[in-house]
Formats: C-alpha cells, sequence, structure tokens
C-alpha cells in the first residue's frame, strides 16, 4: 500500500493529479492512434502496412511494459520508475525526430511505448490506492477521452505545422511538462511492504476469486476492442453512409465522457453488484443489437450505449478490484489486462469474420464475451467488502 501525502507537502488533490496527467499524456499511442497512423503514412511516406506495424510495436512495447510491472512492482521505486518512464517517452519522440528511418525507427516507438507502459502501470496502480478509488479512476478516464478528442482535433494542425515530426516533439514536450508533478506521487513505503511478497507463489499467486475478478478486465476490453475493430465498417454493412457513420462515432464520444462521470457522481452510493449488473450487461447487449437490421437512429444509440458503458465499466471494474484488494496483488495483475485485452479484441474480432466477412458473427461473439465480465467480477463483490473510503477525493 502507499501513504496518502500530508496536505502540507502535497495535498491529495496534487497527488492524484501527479496520477491522471501523465497516464493522460502518455496513452496517446492509444487514444490517438488512428491519426498517427494516418500521419506516417501521409508525411513519412509509408505504407498503410508499415505504419500499422510502427503502430503495433508500440503497443507491444506498452503493453509488455505493464505485464512486466505486475511482476516487479514490489521491488522498484515507484515514484523514481515514474518519473524514468516520462523522460523514456520524451527521449524516444525526440529520437525518433532525429533518427526518423527504418528499423531504428519502430524500435525507438517500442521503446517510447514502453516508457508510457511504466507511467501507466504505476499511474493507475497509485489511483487504486487513493481513498476512493472508483471516483478517481472515473476521473482519470474522463480526462483522457477528453484529450484524445482534443489531441484529434489538433493533429491536422500539427500536421500543417511541421509533418509527422511536429506530433512527435509535441507528444515529447507534453511528456516532458509532467515531470514536476513526479515528486507529488504517492509513495510507497517500506514499512507496508516489509513482509509482503516473500516467496515466488505470495508475489503472484492468486485466489480463484481473484483470478477471476482479474480476468472480470480481460474480457471485458476483449469484447469491446472487438466490437470497435469494425464499426465504422459494419455501420456501412447496416447502409448507412460515410457522413452518418462518422456523425454517430464522434458523437457517441460525448456519451463515453458521460459514462465516466457517472462513476465520478455515484461512486460509493450504488451498491457495487447492481452497477456492474446494469453497466456491464447494457455494455453486452448493445453489442449484440449491432447484428439487427437499423437506421441511423438506432446505430446512433446503441454507439451511445456502447461508449457509455465502455467508459462507466473500466473505473468501475479497476475501483471494484482496488477497493477490495489489501496488498495490492489483484490491481497490478489488473492493469495489464486492460492493454493485453485492447490487443487480443481486434486479432478476435479478425478471427470472427472469416472469410466471408460476416460482421453478425463479430458482434456476437464479441457480446458474448463481454458478457462474462459481470459474472467474473460477481464473486469478489459478494466475498469482500469494500475498504471503508471517506468522502474526500
Amino acid at each position: 500500500m502507499i501513504d496518502t501525502p500530508k496536505a502540507g507537502r502535497s495535498g491529495p488533490l496534487l497527488a492524484i493529479l501527479a496520477a491522471i496527467l501523465p497516464i493522460t499524456i502518455t496513452g496517446t499511442p492509444i487514444t490517438v492512434q488512428p491519426g498517427m497512423v494516418q500521419g506516417m503514412v501521409d508525411y513519412m511516406g509509408m505504407d498503410d502496412v508499415r505504419a500499422g506495424f510502427v503502430a503495433s510495436a508500440e503497443m507491444t512495447g506498452l503493453m509488455l511494459a505493464t505485464v512486466l510491472f505486475a511482476f516487479v512492482s514490489h521491488r522498484v521505486n515507484w515514484r523514481k520508475a515514474y518519473g524514468r518512464g516520462l523522460v523514456i517517452v520524451a527521449l524516444a519522440n525526440v529520437g525518433s525526430v532525429l533518427l526518423a528511418a527504418g528499423t531504428l525507427f519502430t524500435a525507438l516507438r517500442a521503446i517510447a511505448g514502453a516508457g508510457a507502459g511504466i507511467v501507466a502501470a504505476i499511474g493507475f496502480a497509485t489511483l487504486g490506492e487513493t481513498e476512493n478509488a472508483p471516483r478517481n479512476y472515473g476521473w482519470a478516464v474522463a480526462t483522457i477521452i477528453g484529450y484524445s478528442g482534443l489531441a484529434l482535433w489538433a493533429l491536422p494542425a500539427l500536421f500543417a505545422l511541421g509533418g509527422y515530426h511536429a506530433f512527435l516533439i509535441a507528444y515529447a514536450v507534453l511528456s516532458a511538462a509532467c515531470l514536476p508533478l513526479v515528486p507529488h506521487l504517492t509513495r510507497r513505503t517500506e514499512s507496508e511492504t516489509a513482509g509482503l511478497d516473500e516467496t515466488p507463489a505470495g508475489k503472484w499467486a492468486l485466489s480463484p476469486v481473484g483470478a477471476l475478478a482479474v480476468g472480470s478486465m480481460l474480457v471485458f476490453f476483449t469484447g469491446y476492442a472487438a466490437a470497435w475493430t469494425y464499426m465504422a465498417l459494419i455501420g456501412r454493412d447496416l447502409g448507412l453512409d460515410e457522413g452518418q457513420v462518422a456523425h454517430a462515432l464522434s458523437l457517441s464520444q460525448f456519451a463515453g465522457v458521460a459514462g465516466a462521470l457517472a462513476i465520478v457522481i455515484q461512486s460509493g452510493k450504488v451498491h457495487d453488484l447492481i452497477q456492474s449488473c446494469v453497466i456491464l450487461a447494457a455494455g453486452a447487449a448493445a453489442i449484440f443489437g449491432f447484428t439487427l437490421q437499423q437506421d441511423y437512429g438506432v446505430f446512433l444509440a446503441l454507439n451511445c450505449v456502447f461508449q457509455f458503458c465502455w467508459n462507466a465499466g473500466q473505473p468501475l471494474l479497476l475501483g471494484i478490484v482496488a477497493s477490495r484488494d489489501d496488498d495490492g496483488r489483484m490491481l497490478r495483475f489488473t492493469i495489464p489486462m486492460q492493454y493485453i485485452g485492447l490487443a487480443a479484441g481486434p486479432a478476435f474480432a479478425a478471427y470472427q469474420l472469416g472469410s466471408h466477412s460476416d460482421y453478425r458473427a463479430v458482434m456476437i461473439g464479441a457480446g458474448v464475451v463481454a458478457a462474462i465480465a459481470p459474472i467474473a467480477i460477481a464473486p469478489l463483490i459478494l466475498s469482500r467488502k469494500p475498504r471503508a473510503q471517506t468522502t474526500g477525493a
């Protein structure tokens, strides 16, 4: 566990911002990925296949770093690692500008992803040990969505200003600008970790209930990422034109912000079992809904429910695990499951699609996987009471 900073040195709000802002900026390879791929094609002369491989390398670095953190978190100084992660991201972006060629560029993007993964893992872990973890996770997701919207809106101007290099420099500057927040990150204390994880089994073993809880995040993200992969093509397959599809997907992002803020507003007011059943089941139902014939209005409504439940479900699941995790073990394995699910979802969707481009099969498979999440998290909710929370941040 980590200690709450004393108000005189670094108040709780500043400590929370020290987690939220860096994970928002270093989430760029995920939230701004479509624009990044487009930029590599249009401004670096890459073909779309190579640009996809570069984006995949960056995501792979991010994912592997979060997985590694799950196994070594008890051995590292979180604050120092957090700062080094930000430095790695900044330097790898600068290096990508100076050495933007061939395999070396791809390697630098993987290194940037690894730095981002270190920041993401530690940032999410520290939020999990704050006094009101579900609410703070909601704020984090809302901030991430808001940033992604602003970043995607600003990309064309950045590209016009200086091509892809302008984007890389902006990413480096924003990452470096987060460094002054590092000293305010909540600290991991030796007294609280002494005696924990003394054996290999103690470090990594999870109870069946804990393993199910960790798995709930994996199936949740796999199902939603699978559905999201072909969402634009599904709209086209339903007979909607490109403008209608783009409009629906754009408007639904506001529902995503509302979903994250809903967790902020009602945190601690509604029982976790009720929340998880309603939000996670509604999201799975929305995914199944895309298998039906529909017009623009229904497609828009389903996307709004989909985004609301996706962005409410993430902080909800993280908060449920964090509030019932006495030693941080479940949470440190739950965090990388988000990124593993994001990576597995498109592959699962492609497998379901098959050679006949059966989008209905994709949504059925994605809906089934997503529907497992409320079932997997229920045993943890029923078997353990959440830690007592204060009304503060």
